[in-house]
């Protein structure tokens, strides 16, 4: 029952994504983030930056991703089409991304600049343009 009730909502699911022409990612109100916390991506919870990251047709939000130099970061990563991969070949990082499934990854960036995250799958003929940037500051 639990199977068929998951195969139902990932085809609902697809099927929203479609009627919309695809993933848009929620917008949140500078109002609700601290002053201290606007300038990175995610939340600081224990000493750690979680970031929750979408994956997408030909995408990934939120776009850039901005993180401290030195402080552990666990981005909580999501495929929401087809499955996807994230690659960052400065820190090691290279995740397959299936489809629904929440990846999270783990990195400490000890080098400040701006790096280029690639998607690491094949996801469709634009696959190579899904790019985005993790800014490390």
């Amino acid at each position: 029952m639990i199977k068929r009730f998951r195969i139902i909502a990932i085809c609902l699911a697809v099927l929203f994504f479609t009627i919309l022409g695809g993933f848009h990612p929620p917008i949140h109100s500078a109002d609700s983030i601290p002053p201290s916390e606007q300038a990175f991506s995610g939340e600081l919870k224990n000493g750690v930056r979680e970031i929750d990251v979408f994956a997408y047709k030909y995408g990934f939000f939120p776009n850039p991703l901005v993180v401290k130099y030195g402080e552990k970061v666990k981005l909580h990563m999501t495929a929401m089409d087809v499955p996807h991969g994230i690659h960052i070949s400065e820190f090691n990082v290279n995740q397959m991304l299936p489809r629904g499934v929440v990846k999270t990854i783990e990195f400490t960036p000890y080098q400040k600049g701006e790096f280029m995250v690639h998607c690491s799958v094949y996801c469709g003929p634009n696959h190579g343009k899904q790019k985005t940037r993790l800014i490390v500051r």
